[in-house]
């Protein structure tokens, strides 16, 4: 471990300077290194994680108004429902999508500024 310490670039582990650059650029070239079967492995990995937090993070308050909005109505729909990669609040039976707070959570940018920094998502939109 000592080895595989000594051989880091310190500016891209917890405990280095953090830069946010040197780290980024560390990450593309570590990516553009693996095979294409690793890269999917790793996707498959990141998209199954995030599916768990959507689930855990569903039946907000505006996710329960829209539920029973759609329930009222007879609109037949699916909550928390995983496309390919990409996981939406309600599915609709037209094959439509209904985001929660999209604009929020994919940062529209003719709402937010640049320089923008949430603090829930710990990131700069920018």
């Amino acid at each position: 471990m000592r080895l595989a310490q000594a051989a880091r670039d310190k500016a891209t582990y917890k405990g280095g300077c953090r830069d946010p650059a040197k780290a980024s650029e560390a990450r593309k070239k570590w990516w553009s290194n693996i095979s294409e079967e690793r890269k999917y492995e790793l996707l498959k990995k990141f998209i199954e994680v995030g599916q768990r937090a959507s689930k855990r993070s569903s039946k907000t308050e505006p996710e329960t108004w829209v539920a029973r909005v759609l329930d009222q109505m007879g609109v037949e729909y699916e909550q928390n429902k995983q496309i390919g990669r990409y996981n939406v609040d309600f599915l609709l039976e037209t094959g439509k999508a209904i985001e929660c707070f999209g604009d929020f959570w994919h940062c529209n940018p003719r709402l937010f500024r640049p320089e923008y920094y949430n603090e829930s998502l710990n990131t700069r939109f920018g």
